[in-house]
């Protein structure tokens, strides 16, 4: 069932529908939800992308912090890369840290 949702989060075409189905599967017990959640926000206007990436920054799930730090640096709002900074500071997987560090160094231009 689980991928399955994944799937049908992913295909959703109508902004209404995959909007209704990041809200529901944003705080999900399943991580592969969570996940695909932030990824198909990213199809999502960024007033609403942004808030989901920030609210799942502090993810219990690896996986689910390295997605919304994706989702963050792909936003050009100036919210989006404070929070990534901050990701960055309270982040304690080495490998992890040196992503977003990727991150903002691709998204400053360097």
């Amino acid at each position: 069932m689980t991928m399955l949702a994944a799937v049908a989060l992913a295909a959703a075409s109508d902004e209404p529908a995959r909007k209704a189905l990041v809200a529901r599967c944003a705080g999900d017990g399943d991580f592969e939800l969570r996940s695909a959640a932030l990824i198909a926000s990213a199809r999502l206007p960024e007033a609403q992308a942004v808030p989901q990436a920030r609210a799942a920054a502090g993810d219990a799930v690896l996986g689910v912090r390295l997605c919304a730090a994706e989702l963050l640096a792909s936003s050009r709002n100036k919210t989006a890369a404070g929070a990534l900074v901050e990701m960055l500071a309270v982040e304690t997987v080495l490998r992890a840290r040196w992503r977003m560090v990727e991150m903002l160094r691709a998204r400053s231009g360097l």
